[in-house]
């Protein structure tokens, strides 16, 4: 009910005539991408089944352009098939093509077509279940360089298929001398030469929406107008591959009938699985560039999970009808809209209306397209990605990156899409892991010199303490520790070990630890036994929940005597403490002369406040209440309102913060409440 609203205001708002004139013009551009796809696909050997072809890009365009727009977050998203997924599909139907070398055509066509409709429905299915599940922000994460290489990879496949569809014969090293007898010349140097045109036209209007179907539009006058002038007709044309064959009886819709299923050479098809399987992370790096694109080129907030359901809904419903292959949000056509006023869904609506009369019952146009045109669009696509990736990409000044981009792109070149992923993400993950090892997990290091607990000691235990301050060895740790960082960090905790007077206690703080694998648990385990050999105590601070959890499973047996658990940073210091005191009982190991001078002057300055206190408590007797509390009985509390200011006579109280981190101890002496008294 809110869409039809939508419409209706939309349909009586200023947005209305601009949205029918860019629609109108954005759906001419999806048509001619359409009818290049086909040519693409089907190029080479399978040239004369390009225009039959047509109506499975058509018809995918045609529902990818009505079902976006209509369910979008992105009000006149245009959308249609994208070149990372058909040119995967490109590469799949060439190797089809070539183990079918020989068979009759309508064998040739329904497998090929199975192939492109099965790709797209898988690709489409796998989409719609990750923005289901909710999880289509993880492929924010995919590596850069990863994607680079694999558009680099998507551009040389579209330069060479261009080749293909304009002469008719596939590239290749024993078919690269055919490419200069001058027959073959006329197929593809004119299309070579529009392409070069149409990007210095594209560079000069700043990629306008409208130089694209115009460029076409005049091209295809003055290609006509040349074949008049050399006396060459329409069906000689046809005849040389100079333009699209005549479709015959069949229409365009549907391109795949049910009756052609018997035709289907489904060993072929089952062969090329692990190839179709590719096609969906073409899609899904196809959609998370586009949707992000769609984002910093509007400024408009886009739900992923959502926006990926809508595209895969989209793609399902295109090969349950025999359409593909898939694709999604085109950002070069859904920016224009917004720009020109016509941020609205009539305008995705109204660009739908030329693929559909076109697929419907406007075959006949196509039989007029220039080949060579066809294929020097796909010349401009497939250059334009390679310069952008291998030749002035910012990924040229990072050299290991840039490294992975050029390693996927020849693996792509040279073995296939499906290879090329695998390598790049095996080898992105591997930079990473190195990267990541790099990093320091140990973000402190300090002794007890720097640092004591919050309990109070006694002045000799204080002058113990400070004397055996460097037999505590402190270690904030952050991060993820894993396989690549764990040996890094277990080589500098046992550096002390190896000291002449090695550390009484080492307190490990993962407090800001994020998490560890098990490589990691088991280095630490390992050196929890080194210093448990040696004689030093390890205190590890972690909280309770996940993932330290872990961490307090790993250990067992001997290495569990050796640990000792605390909540916070300041328990472990406590507990420190008491390593180092039950180590150095003897009160009159104190050190130097210097420090027992030290210990009586404190010592003296002790009894000294002590005696003024007694003093003051016999002063104020009279307005004082004595109050005794139980071990562990709360005295103040923040927030309670207080009868007056409380004075330590005998015992200790600890202030605790509101995360229940000990602030500090209080003893004889102390004052809690002091503003109590001034009330």
């Amino acid at each position: 009910m809110n869409l039809l609203a939508e419409l209706r205001a939309d349909a009586i708002s200023p947005k209305l005539l601009p949205a029918l004139f860019v629609g109108s013009a954005l759906g001419g551009v999806l048509v001619f991408e359409a009818i290049s796809i086909s040519a693409l696909i089907f190029s080479g050997p399978m040239a004369p089944l390009a225009i039959r072809g047509a109506g499975l890009p058509l018809f995918a365009a045609f529902v990818l352009c009505l079902t976006i727009t209509l369910t979008s977050a992105y009000r006149g998203a245009i959308s249609t098939p994208q070149s990372p997924p058909f040119a995967v599909i490109t590469g799949i139907a060439a190797a089809a093509a070539a183990s079918m070398a020989g068979v009759a055509s309508e064998t040739m066509f329904a497998t090929i077509a199975v192939i492109v409709i099965l790709a797209t429905g898988v690709a489409g299915a796998c989409v719609l279940l990750i923005g289901q599940i909710r999880i289509a922000n993880v492929f924010r994460f995919i590596p850069y360089p990863v994607v680079g290489g694999y558009l680099a990879g998507a551009g040389w496949t579209l330069v060479v298929a261009s080749f293909s569809i304009m002469s008719g014969v596939a590239p290749t090293w024993e078919t690269l001398p055919r490419f200069i007898e001058p027959t073959m010349l006329w197929k593809w140097l004119p299309g070579v030469v529009f392409a070069v045109l149409l990007r210095l036209a594209l560079v000069r209007w700043k990629n306008h929406f409208l130089v694209m179907p115009v460029s076409i539009v005049v091209a295809a006058a003055l290609y006509h107008a040349g074949l008049m002038l050399l006396g060459i007709s329409g069906e000689d044309a046809r005849a040389s591959g100079l333009l699209f064959e005549s479709i015959g009886e069949h229409g365009l819709w549907p391109a795949f009938h049910t009756g052609d299923l018997v035709h289907v050479d489904w060993r072929v098809v089952l062969h090329q699985m692990p190839s179709i399987l590719a096609v969906i992370p073409a899609l899904l790096i196809s959609l998370t560039m586009g949707l992000k694109g769609l984002h910093a080129g509007s400024g408009v907030d886009l739900d992923l999970n959502r926006e990926f359901r809508v595209a895969g809904l989209a793609n399902m419903i295109a090969a349950l009808g025999g359409g593909g292959p898939p694709g999604n949000h085109s950002v070069s056509l859904s920016l224009p809209a917004r720009m020109f006023g016509a941020y609205s869904r009539l305008t995705g609506m109204a660009a739908a209306l030329p693929v559909g009369a076109v697929l419907f019952g406007g075959e006949a146009v196509l039989e007029w397209f220039p080949v060579s045109l066809m294929g020097g669009l796909f010349f401009v696509i497939g250059s334009q990605l390679l310069h952008s990736w291998l030749i002035g990409g910012r990924l040229k000044r990072l050299s290991a990156d840039y490294g992975v981009v050029v390693l996927v792109f020849l693996t792509i070149a040279i073995f296939g899409f499906l290879h090329g992923v695998a390598v790049g993400l095996l080898v992105a993950a591997f930079i990473l892991a190195i990267n990541l090892g790099q990093v320091d997990v140990i973000e402190a290091v300090y002794t007890a010199r720097a640092r004591r607990s919050n309990r109070m000691r006694p002045v000799s235990h204080q002058a113990i303490l400070l004397n055996h301050a460097d037999r505590t060895r402190v270690y904030q740790l952050q991060g993820y520790v894993f396989f690549g960082s764990a040996q890094a960090l277990v080589d500098r905790l046992k550096e002390p070990l190896l000291e002449e007077s090695p550390p009484l206690c080492m307190l490990l703080d993962f407090t800001s630890v994020t998490g560890f694998d098990i490589s990691a648990l088991d280095a630490l385990v390992g050196f929890v036994s080194d210093a448990g050999s040696i004689g030093t105590r390890v205190v590890i601070v972690a909280p309770a929940e996940l993932p330290h959890t872990e961490l307090r499973r790993e250990f067992s047996g001997d290495e569990r005597g050796n640990v000792i658990w605390e909540k916070d940073l300041d328990h472990g210091l406590e507990r420190c403490e008491e390593i180092v005191l039950a180590k150095n009982s003897n009160v009159t190991d104190v050190g130097s002369e210097g420090h027992r001078a030290r210990i009586i002057d404190d010592t003296l300055r002790y009894l000294d406040k002590l005696v003024f206190f007694e003093e003051l408590i016999e002063r104020l007797r009279p307005w004082l209440e004595v109050r005794e509390y139980a071990a562990g009985e709360t005295v103040v509390a923040a927030g309670e309102k207080h009868d007056g200011m409380f004075l330590i006579v005998e015992g200790q109280v600890s202030a605790f913060a509101e995360n229940g981190s000990r602030l500090r101890q209080h003893g004889p002496g102390d004052v809690l409440s002091p503003q109590a008294a001034i009330r």
